[in-house]
């Protein structure tokens, strides 16, 4: 009996820590109006310390423009500042930050 409960306790723990693993990025769609289209999961609602971050490399970081914002999606307005360079974008909200992507 003491190892069901032991597993049981195991289980709901583990289930937590996945459950607050903080935004992920899944997907990029960017458009000619300078607009990104952000899609993953656990991105909350917009808040005022909630941010799109957009690296272009060389200590140079820019905060996108947010147009929309949902727990699934958001709709940024980014500057094209040179379209050679690969950006690292990524998001933070009050918890924690996503993974980056380009």
């Amino acid at each position: 009996m003491y190892k069901k409960i032991i597993f049981l306790l195991v289980l709901l723990f583990s289930a937590n820590s996945f459950s607050n693993q903080g935004p992920v990025i899944q997907s990029v769609n960017g458009n000619p109006k300078n607009q990104i289209l952000i899609n993953g999961n656990g991105f909350g609602s917009n808040c005022p310390q909630c941010e799109v971050v957009i690296d272009y490399g060389k200590g140079f970081k820019y905060l996108a423009s947010i147009q929309s914002w949902n727990d699934k999606s958001i709709k940024a307005d980014i500057p094209d500042l040179n379209k050679g360079l690969a950006v690292q974008i990524s998001v933070k909200t009050n918890d924690a930050e996503s993974n980056k992507t380009n």
